[in-house]
């Protein structure tokens, strides 16, 4: 019985020295792979970094998107004696435009499993209206008698009321909603072109706009900018050079 003792209590020590040295090679392992991929994150975080500064270098506001159509205008001026009265029909264009001038790595954040690229953008912003006088048509001036200055100002007056029909028209929320949609496709492919030619690798690049909430279909981690990482892989290599 004593011995039977003695060899299962050497059994057991060989079994708990095996699951030591079992530990041990897993653990190294987990600390290669997890080196490994550390490394890759952050060569490709470099990568990435590079891109936007060189694709948004020296860009301020980006067009994205434009609405266009006509407007029914009828203006009116009521001179000291006669009024006066003029109607007509004004193609309008109101273009939407992004400023990219202020975007820093800041306003990156990359999920390396999910090997997404997630850009913050401002808002789109709306245009002064272009009203194109040399292709409306403006009807004859009606009134007992018009002078030049209620031509004149007739023609202001009608110009105003198609700007301010073309702003409304531009900030109706289905306009809005596709100038936002048009804006983050525009952006998207601004970066998607030369991460692809950097040797990167298939990112996966989505916008948002400043102050709009994670969208119902995002469950992927980006908790830390373009810009963390790097400093964060600064401040690790200056500790292991001290």
């Amino acid at each position: 019985m004593e011995g039977g003792l003695n060899i299962s209590r050497k059994t057991i020590g060989q079994i708990v020295g095996a699951i030591l040295i079992l530990a041990v090679i897993a653990l190294w392992s987990w600390k290669v792979a997890e080196d490994k991929r550390r490394a890759e994150e952050i060569a490709t975080t470099q990568g990435i970094a590079r891109v936007i500064a060189t694709t948004f270098a020296g860009k301020t506001d980006l067009r994205v998107a434009a609405v266009n159509g006509t407007v029914d205008v009828t203006s009116v001026n009521n001179g000291a004696v006669f009024q006066s009265k003029l109607n007509g029909t004004l193609p309008f264009s109101v273009d939407y435009f992004v400023d990219l001038s202020g975007l820093t790595l800041d306003d990156a954040k990359y999920d390396p499993q999910a090997k997404r690229l997630l850009v913050t953008v401002p808002d789109v912003r709306i245009a002064d209206p272009n009203i194109d006088l040399t292709k409306g048509k403006m009807g004859n001036m009606q009134g007992w008698w018009v002078s030049r200055q209620a031509s004149q100002a007739l023609v202001t007056r009608s110009v105003k009321l198609a700007d301010q029909q073309a702003e409304a028209t531009a900030k109706e929320p289905e306009n809005l909603a596709k100038a936002r949609e048009e804006g983050r496709q525009r952006i998207a492919k601004l970066l998607a072109l030369p991460l692809e030619a950097s040797g990167i690798g298939d990112i996966d690049v989505e916008v948002r706009y400043a102050g709009e909430g994670r969208r119902t279909d995002e469950r992927w981690d980006v908790s830390r900018s373009v810009k963390d990482v790097l400093d964060e892989a600064a401040a690790r290599r200056t500790g292991e050079t001290k």
